[in-house]
């Protein structure tokens, strides 16, 4: 075997180790971070210093109730919802009632995530929404 080959083998088979000890799951660090920013300060006026702290990879509280002025879709029949999934293999977790005025957060195909004037996010038939004044 030519010598160029067989270094370049041997290099490649580095590479290719060194990527699989990478790819074990590692733990994600969840401290927060701090940032700080001073501004220079004029001769008229005191400098000042903010700082931040946030928290990577946290989601934003959701909301507790929306009101009746912000809702996009209406559901014109009774429909089943799910909580996590419409592809899950249980049945549904409840009934939003034909009337009920719904967000529409993400619209996917056959079936739809919206959110109730309560704040529940959940998913239902695109089928059954209907636009509020349309």
């Amino acid at each position: 075997m030519d010598v160029t080959k067989l270094a370049a083998a041997v290099l490649l088979s580095g590479v290719v180790c060194a990527g699989c000890a990478k790819d074990e799951k590692t733990e994600v660090d969840t401290r927060p971070i701090k940032t700080t920013t001073t501004a220079t300060a004029s001769p008229t006026t005191k400098p000042t210093t903010p700082t931040a702290t946030v928290k990577p990879s946290m989601p934003a509280a959701p909301a507790t109730t929306v009101a009746d002025k912000d809702m996009t879709h209406v559901l014109t029949k009774d429909e089943p919802y799910y909580t996590f999934s419409p592809a899950q293999a249980k049945p549904p977790d409840g009934t939003l009632k034909a009337g009920t005025r719904v967000v529409l957060l993400m619209p996917r195909g056959s079936y739809s995530q919206v959110m109730t004037g309560d704040g529940k996010r959940v998913y239902t038939s695109t089928a059954a929404l209907k636009p509020v004044g349309g």
